[in-house]
């Protein structure tokens, strides 16, 4: 994995007008009506089910991170190239506050919701951030893999 000091860059490179063109207005379509955890809960499941999962290892032979664009166009994510996509979709289509959670060997995703969430959260000097795992198959909002909810995690802010 890179330097924690270098996930905020693939976050903040977003996705190109080409990509967000084709993309946003059929899920804005999707989201509209849906509270935000409802909202995040469909973007969870986008990713979770829209990309199938191998890790960097295993589709390049070395460590390769991909920006927002990319994971449309390589076979293959994991857990960071998904995190940093739902971090993308989150703030630019819900105006939501993301973390990424960084693990031995896992990065995820917290936001920061405006009502009352249930489930894993970190707390923040700025309120709580809950657990967003675009990895983790079928989880929901405020749902930690097994295995890493007991585990040190270091937030890394967007």
């Amino acid at each position: 994995m890179p330097r924690t000091g270098q996930w905020d860059y693939y976050v903040r490179t977003s996705l190109s007008r080409e990509i967000k063109y084709a993309l946003y207005p059929l899920l804005r379509k999707e989201l509209d009506g849906k509270s935000e955890v409802e909202a995040v809960n469909f973007l969870l499941h986008f990713i979770q089910d829209g990309f199938e999962y191998q890790t960097d290892g295993e589709q390049f032979g070395y460590e390769r991170p991909l920006f927002g664009d990319e994971t449309f166009f390589y076979p293959y994510t994991d857990c960071e190239d998904r995190a940093i996509l739902l971090s993308i979709l989150s703030a630019d289509l819900l105006g939501l506050e993301a973390v990424l959670v960084e693990y031995d060997n896992h990065l995820s995703t917290a936001n920061r919701f405006n009502g009352e969430v249930s489930g894993a959260y970190f707390q923040l000097d700025d309120g709580k951030y809950f657990c967003c795992d675009p990895t983790y198959i079928g989880a929901g909002v405020g749902e930690s893999m097994p295995g890493y909810a007991e585990k040190s995690a270091k937030i890394i802010r967007l």
